[in-house]
């Protein structure tokens, strides 16, 4: 037959008053070992029944705020602790293969070849249009890093070279695009149409 509430808590007095001596000294142990944290909860529950509504609203906003920018600050530095781990330089050749190839075709750069391609690579130390030394690694955003220079509009590579180049040379594909696009809008619009006469059989 299950207990009533009153048997209860008649059940609970009956036990602390015989274990009295045993639940004080637990108590008072644990609130040795955790006084800091129960003296700061005691302070902010006194704080929070004097507190209006408005007030309590911008207390529980703050909060959050404050635990969303914990929340990023920690998920910043678990991305950059996975780049340094997966980063460029510590990766063995079929990784760092990959990398690569997913980075270009990111880019819309076509490579026929790739075997051949790879052998390429591997042997150009200096860059091809202004004999740089090139170097092969992310960490230092340098101008000398070895890029793969790409036809904008037909997509593929032409030169691998040095950052700086390969900056110039988008500029220069960027203009030649622009203005291929306004002589063709210049011919479109301004010049008179020639009408092909249709070549009637005899």
């Amino acid at each position: 037959m299950p207990q009533t509430i009153e048997e209860k808590k008649e059940k609970k007095r009956l036990y602390y008053v015989k274990n009295q001596e045993y639940i004080k000294q637990r108590r008072r142990s644990y609130y040795l070992a955790n006084q800091k944290e129960i003296i700061k909860k005691n302070n902010e529950y006194s704080k929070n029944r004097t507190l209006t509504e408005e007030q309590k609203q911008n207390r529980r906003e703050k909060q959050k705020y404050q635990k969303r920018k914990e929340t990023a600050a920690r998920t910043a530095e678990q991305k950059e602790q996975r780049r340094i781990k997966d980063h460029i330089g510590n990766l063995d050749e079929r990784k760092y293969w990959l990398v690569k190839f997913k980075a270009w075709r990111r880019s819309n750069i076509k490579i026929p070849n790739k075997e051949e391609f790879k052998k390429i690579w591997n042997e150009t130390t200096h860059c091809q249009l202004c004999n740089v030394q090139l170097v092969d690694k992310q960490t230092e955003h340098s101008s000398n890093r070895k890029c793969l220079e790409h036809d904008h509009e037909s997509g593929y590579w032409r030169s691998i070279c040095c950052h700086r180049c390969n900056m110039s040379m988008r500029r220069y594909d960027t203009i030649r695009m622009r203005l291929m696009c306004e002589l063709h809008r210049y011919f479109n619009i301004y010049l008179p149409k020639v009408v092909v006469p249709k070549l009637t059989s005899p």
